[in-house]
C-alpha cells in the first residue's frame, strides 16, 4: 500500500519551522537568548516575523523548539544505541561484557560526532555550552522535562554494569565524570587542534580521541565494579 502523499501546505509549513530553527539555534548561539531579536531570526531565515508566533507562540516558545531540535538530533544520532540500552535493561540473562560493550557503542557514537563539520551542528553545541555558563530559565524548565534520569540511556547502562540504582546522585555523578573527557574535546577543540597541529578533527581525528577516551572510562568503570564485588575483575 502506498503511503499517503504529503499536503503540500503542510510541507511548506514544515520547511518553515524548521528554517527558523536552524536561524535561531545560530542567532541564539552567537549572541545569547536576550540578545538574538526574533526579527533578525525571522530575517536569517527569510520567514515574516509573524511565523514565529504561529509555530511557537513566541520568544520562548521559539527557543523551546531550538532545544527539542536539539535533543531530537541528538537521540537520532545514537538511536541504535538507545535501542540496545532499552533492550539489556529488560534482559533477565545480560551479562556484564555485553552491557560494557554497549557503554563503548554509545561514547564512541558520541566522540565521533565531533567529527561533524556542517554549521548547524556546531551552532547547536555553542549554544549549549552557553547554557552551561548562563543558563536560560526555559533550559532549565526543558532540562528537567526531557531528561528522566530512569530514561537516560548511558546513565542507564552504567547503573546497570555497577549494579546500581540510575535514579540516584552518586550514579549521575560517576556517570557525568564518566562523559568529562568527552566534554572536554568538545569544548576546547581550538586547543586540541593547536596542540595536535591537526587542521580539522575529522574522522580519523574523532576515532583517535575515542581510543583515548574509552580506554579510560572502561578502566574506571571496571575499577568501580571491582569495588563493589571486592576484586578487581569485571
Amino acid at each position: 500500500m502506498a503511503a499517503p502523499k504529503k499536503d503540500p501546505k503542510q510541507a511548506r509549513g514544515g520547511q518553515a519551522r524548521l528554517r527558523l530553527i536552524n536561524a535561531a539555534v545560530e542567532l541564539f548561539a552567537e549572541h545569547g537568548y536576550d540578545g538574538a531579536s526574533t526579527r533578525d531570526i525571522a530575517a536569517r531565515a527569510k520567514q515574516n516575523i509573524a511565523a514565529i508566533a504561529y509555530y511557537f507562540g513566541d520568544k520562548e516558545g521559539l527557543y523551546a523548539g531550538v532545544l527539542e531540535e536539539f535533543f531530537r538530533r541528538k537521540h537520532a544520532e545514537a538511536g541504535a544505541s538507545v535501542t540496545a540500552a532499552r533492550a539489556l535493561r529488560d534482559d533477565a540473562d545480560r551479562t556484564p561484557e555485553r552491557i560494557l560493550q554497549e557503554i563503548r557503542n554509545w561514547l564512541r557514537a558520541s566522540i565521533m560526532a565531533l567529527a561533524q563539520e556542517d554549521k548547524q551542528s556546531h551552532a547547536f553545541m555553542r549554544l549549549m555550552m552557553r547554557e552551561q555558563f548562563a543558563p536560560t530559565k526555559t533550559f532549565k524548565k526543558f532540562f528537567a522535562r526531557m531528561l528522566d534520569p530512569s530514561e537516560d540511556p548511558f546513565g542507564m547502562l552504567v547503573a546497570a554494569y555497577l549494579e546500581r540504582d540510575p535514579a540516584t546522585v552518586e550514579t549521575f555523578l560517576v556517570t557525568h565524570a564518566l562523559v568529562g573527557p568527552y566534554i572536554g574535546f568538545m569544548v576546547a577543540p581550538e586547543i586540541v587542534r593547536i596542540r595536535t597541529g591537526w587542521k580539522k578533527i575529522g574522522a580519523v581525528e574523532a576515532a583517535a580521541i575515542a581510543e583515548v577516551v574509552l580506554a579510560q572510562m572502561e578502566m574506571t568503570l571496571k575499577g568501580l565494579r571491582g569495588q563493589n564485588k571486592g576484586t578487581e575483575k569485571p
